[in-house]
């Protein structure tokens, strides 16, 4: 079952979700974007050459029936 509201973490050459991260825990949309900023940072989203991407759920959903990976708050 997916969450109201993720962010998720995707390989860009397969597509396939890596993680998922719930933001049921933050209240403002701000702590969304910092918390984004962060998991960036984290995973080097940003560096070309780590070949993933951080992905908004309000902006790009995961499709119904996807096998999600581990989930963390």
């Amino acid at each position: 079952m997916l969450l109201a509201r993720y962010l998720y973490l995707v390989d860009v050459e397969t597509a396939n979700p890596l993680a998922v991260f719930s933001v049921d825990h933050l209240a403002y949309e701000g702590d969304i974007i910092l918390y984004e900023a962060q998991l960036r940072a984290e995973h080097n989203v940003d560096d070309p050459a780590s070949g993933l991407a951080l992905k908004d759920s309000l902006l790009d959903p995961l499709p119904e029936g996807t096998k999600l990976p581990n989930r963390r708050p």
